[in-house]
């Protein structure tokens, strides 16, 4: 999967009399991505087991229109891009151009990237099969789930869930 981490933007703002830069920090998928186990299995030094709470909370990003669709995203419903600007009073225009100036990512790429990862997520830490881990991650439909899986991360969903998850995963983490 292509790298979503990314540095500082600086952009450049045209005034009356004289320029500005501003920087902004672009949003990763990272930032706004709460993930689906709720506790895992930690050992301390002393050689000591427990079940600890993983941290879910996500600090705001600054933008409000990332944030929200960030939130919508996370309920794990299907959403189209056209849905998301309406139900925030804007356009489909509107909206690419934010994601685009705070995430480097139109809000199609942004949607399918963090749908990807949240699917991820549930196959690399839960037994969900592969249609509800299609269904809970957003994707209208397993067929076009399992489609863009091949497509960017370039294996099946199964393959990916058999490389990265361990044997004793229902003893390591609890999930939603």
């Amino acid at each position: 999967m292509k790298n979503l981490l990314f540095t500082e933007k600086v952009l450049t703002l045209r005034t009356k009399t004289r320029m500005k830069d501003i920087k902004l920090k672009q949003i990763s998928i990272n930032d706004v991505y709460r993930p689906v186990v709720t506790r895992q299995r930690v050992t301390n030094a002393d050689g000591w087991t427990r079940m600890e709470l993983v941290e879910r909370q996500i600090a705001p990003t600054g933008s409000l229109l990332v944030d929200a669709v960030a939130q919508a995203l996370d309920t794990g419903e299907y959403f189209t891009g056209k849905e998301l600007a309406r139900a925030m009073q804007t356009n489909t225009t509107v909206l690419n151009g934010v994601f685009q100036l705070y995430t480097g990512m139109d809000l199609h790429q942004f949607m399918q990237q963090f749908r990807l990862k949240r699917a991820c997520d549930w196959l690399a830490h839960t037994d969900l099969d592969v249609y509800e881990v299609a269904t809970r991650s957003g994707f209208a439909t397993q067929p076009s789930f399992t489609r863009q899986f091949l497509k960017q991360l370039k294996c099946s969903p199964t393959d990916y869930r058999k490389r990265n998850r361990p044997a004793d995963f229902r003893e390591r983490y609890e999930w939603e």
